[in-house]
């Protein structure tokens, strides 16, 4: 058992054949095989390769990654997950099934015992090593380990309990893991950005400088405390205009003004996407362009989206509640770029509506852009876009009708 000794792998308690636990499990399992619900083609590809279903899932969101290393981590999860195959020797189910009725023998010899799944453990691990590099793709990529540990049981290779355990050993195994995967070229880079811990601290440093600027007067705590409150106020009301419910919102900026990292701030999604889209904002150069607003956005989170993934842009047309065209998909980069030439925040946000640059989140990432213009002044940016905000950005539109009289 050298290959386990180096983890701190949990015990199992590995139900004993013909015990009440197995009776029910095999009752599953071959329920599960002779009504499927899985398509014939994914319970295919699945048993033959876990990761080819996770690299068609990647290569369809463009998220490259080092399969190299991958591979290197997982030669030490297989020899761990051979370990304990080995000490337990679980019988294959087909082992007793094949007595009952003589379709289970159709079933294939996988030429290893079944406790536990390593089919399910690989592909838990790989779901937790990739989320860490891509957490707005985390959710998704757990959802393809459970798919795929479902069909370990309707191919009937696998108890629930060899599933069960591998998902705990594919979990754990990637917390020992520290490597980084995310393989980007320069390209993807610029469109798809990231923030890193060394980010968040500098936006953190620049907040409690700017409560000095904006609460002179006031000691440190209550200065943090009321510039917390004043952005707390921001990211509730941005939600809020888009229909969205949040609370606890000064708790999690509160808690990143203390230092936690963004993910550790709050368990809403839609208040931790305002934290990562002001961090990236931050990050961007001051200048006013395609590549900035795609960086921003791309914080947003595919998971608060009702179209669209985040930092990829809009290809199709689409009109404002006024019935106003937004920017043909053509249109998009050229009058973004032409944005720097707006010196106006307040105009130059409306406009960036309008264009409408992304299938969904405009208005949330526009509402950063604009905080960043006015150097995270959100005591102003809640001014605006209270009362009357759509009223503004309304009016505006029908001042000028069309976005070719403003930029052509």
């Amino acid at each position: 058992m050298k290959s386990l000794e180096k983890y701190n792998i949990p015990s199992f308690d590995c139900p004993v054949d013909y015990s009440r636990l197995h009776k029910e499990e095999l009752g599953h399992v071959s329920n599960s095989y002779d009504n499927s619900h899985l398509s014939n083609k994914f319970l295919n590809l699945s048993h033959k390769s876990c990761k080819k279903v996770f690299k068609n899932y990647l290569k369809n969101n463009n998220i490259k990654v080092d399969w190299k290393k991958i591979n290197k981590c997982l030669e030490e999860v297989k020899d761990a997950t051979h370990a304990l195959k080995k000490k337990y020797k679980r019988e294959r189910p087909k082992f007793h099934l094949k007595d009952f009725d003589s379709h289970y023998k159709n079933i294939e010899d996988m030429g290893s015992y079944s406790f536990p799944s390593g089919h399910t453990t690989t592909a838990h691990f790989i779901a937790e090593l990739v989320g860490k590099s891509f957490p707005d793709h985390a959710h998704s990529l757990k959802d393809i380990a459970r798919l795929i540990g479902q069909s370990r049981i309707e191919n009937g290779v696998h108890y629930p309990t060899d599933v069960w355990a591998g998902q705990l050993l594919g979990e754990t195994f990637a917390n020992y893991f520290d490597v980084e995967i995310n393989k980007q070229d320069k390209k993807q880079k610029k469109k798809f950005d990231s923030i890193d811990k060394k980010d968040e601290k500098s936006f953190c440093k620049k907040l409690r400088g700017l409560s000095k600027k904006y609460y002179p007067k006031l000691n440190e705590k209550d200065r943090i405390e009321n510039y917390c409150e004043d952005m707390a106020q921001f990211i509730e009301l941005s939600n809020e205009i888009e229909n969205y419910d949040v609370d606890k919102c000064f708790k999690a900026c509160l808690n990143f003004f203390l230092g936690y990292p963004i993910s550790y701030c709050s368990d809403d999604e839609y208040i931790l996407s305002h934290l990562r889209m002001l961090v990236a904002s931050n990050k961007a150069s001051n200048k006013d362009c395609i590549e900035n607003y795609c960086s921003i956005h791309a914080l947003i989170g595919d998971r608060v989206l009702e179209s669209g993934t985040s930092g990829s842009l809009r290809i199709k047309n689409g009109k404002s509640t006024s019935g106003n065209a937004y920017a043909k998909p053509s249109n998009i980069v050229n009058y973004c770029n032409q944005l720097e030439d707006c010196s106006n925040p307040f105009a130059k946000h409306i406009l960036y509506e309008w264009i409408h640059p992304f299938p969904d989140g405009n208005g949330r990432s526009g509402r950063i852009i604009l905080a960043k213009d006015l150097n995270y002044n959100f005591k102003k940016c809640v001014q605006f876009c209270g009362n009357n905000y759509i009223d503004r950005i309304e009016n505006f539109i029908q001042k000028y009708k069309s976005l070719e009289n403003i930029f052509e």
